[in-house]
């Protein structure tokens, strides 16, 4: 084989390694202890019972306390309080920031219906890629359907808008979106509202019938 042939080979070789690695780093856990759960009132119950029985907390998500497992002792006192413990596939409760492409471009619009179906959030829609959002096991029904799925380095950061409200309860309305809000100054009889927003966090204020620029 002649040296150049060799070469190619070789480099091919590495980066057909590489994108193999990299494509399961994005479907392994960052912590690979098991995790579960106990269904909770509220905040202050998961925080009493940190306190009290030293739970190591995964996350508080939608009034249930996900813990890392491995202490019997701990399980039998949760008992003894009266919780039901469920054990947790750790591929549905991680979750990670992604870029979808399909064959190298951008999703058209026709598809972020069939994205959101299966459970990832679209974040925002940029020129060459879609950022999302899911679970492992969401990122990976993504890859089945024909995406091409790449983690981010780092977090997404949301865009830099301004919201004209009428009156100060549309303020609230416009924080349960869950945008940043940064600061709220008065202009005339309106309030302009200065927030970090995602592109589904804007389509969702508008639809609430507000005014959204980019800035």
């Amino acid at each position: 084989m002649k040296p150049i042939f060799s070469v190619i080979l070789i480099l091919f070789l590495a980066t057909l390694q590489f994108n193999c690695k990299s494509e399961k780093a994005l479907y392994d856990p960052p912590d690979r202890r098991p995790v579960q759960s106990i269904q909770i009132g509220d905040a202050e119950e998961a925080a009493l019972l940190q306190q009290e029985l030293k739970i190591e907390i995964q996350q508080v998500k939608d009034k249930r306390l996900f813990y890392f497992s491995g202490n019997k002792d701990l399980d039998a006192r949760l008992k003894e309080l009266g919780y039901s413990i469920q054990r947790e596939d750790l591929m549905q409760i991680y979750y990670k920031y992604a870029q979808v492409t399909i064959k190298d471009k951008v999703p058209d619009s026709s598809k972020a219906a069939e994205l959101e179906k299966l459970g990832v959030i679209i974040l925002n829609k940029e020129e060459k890629f879609w950022i999302i959002r899911g679970t492992l096991e969401q990122l990976k029904q993504v890859k089945k359907k024909g995406y091409q799925v790449k983690e981010l380095e780092k977090e997404p950061r949301p865009r830099y808008v301004e919201i004209v409200v009428t009156a100060q309860t549309d303020i609230q309305k416009v924080n349960e979106t869950g945008v940043d809000i940064y600061s709220v100054e008065t202009k005339d009889k309106t309030f302009i509202i200065h927030a970090g927003a995602f592109d589904n966090q804007i389509d969702l204020i508008r639809k609430l019938g507000f005014t959204v620029t980019r800035k």
